[in-house]
């Protein structure tokens, strides 16, 4: 019978979890790009207005100027979690693009996290930034002061997350939301509430 384990930041993990930091679960971690505004255009730029918890503001979307070039590496696929990385209000918020169904990409203010999924699921990861401990958490990891807050991407990288050792043995019982709020709550509430400032109100 496996034993539960303990880990300096998250606290008890159960026993069926592993905790990694994120950039091992990850096959790209990186910031967009400063985008070059236009009046119209068929390709997008997505800023930290525009990100909601489960839903992109449309309206705060950008047109980019086609004739200046932005390298394919900053554009969206699915399955990417995008996280806001700049602002006092707006700085950790994450959505999950399940789909991609225009030319958009992160500008220099958005972090793109692409999950290995057999690692971590994106689900999982969007759903556990959303709870208040991870909340907490990140609020703990920003730099700068009132006005200038930035989560840079080193701080990022080294979030800890955790993982079931197999997905397959519970994903077909639990969605990622039950998942990651079961690990938050269980798990992580008295390993970070002590360390971490509130977040403030989103």
């Amino acid at each position: 019978m496996m034993e539960a384990t303990q880990h300096p930041v998250l606290g008890k993990l159960p026993a069926e979890w592993v905790a990694e930091p994120l950039v091992d679960c990850c096959s790209y971690v990186q910031r967009g790009k400063a985008p070059a505004y236009v009046e119209e255009s068929d390709i997008f730029a997505l800023n930290q207005k525009a990100i909601r918890w489960g839903r992109i503001e449309e309206g705060h979307l950008k047109f980019h100027d086609p004739d200046v070039k932005i390298a394919e590496r900053h554009f969206i696929k699915p399955g990417d979690v995008v996280v806001n990385s700049t602002g006092d209000i707006t700085i950790g918020r994450a959505y999950l693009f399940h789909e991609v169904q225009r030319r958009i990409f992160a500008d220099s203010h958005v972090t793109i996290v692409r999950t290995v999924s057999s690692k971590l699921r994106p689900e999982f990861l969007v759903n556990l930034l959303a709870t208040n401990e991870y909340q907490d958490l990140v609020y703990s990891l920003v730099t700068g002061s009132t006005g200038q807050l930035e989560l840079n991407k080193t701080n990022l990288e080294a979030l800890p997350t955790a993982r079931l050792k197999s997905w397959a043995k519970t994903t077909s019982k639990l969605s990622p939301r039950s998942l990651s709020l079961r690990f938050a709550k269980a798990s992580l509430s008295t390993g970070l509430c002590a360390k971490a400032p509130a977040p403030k109100s989103k």
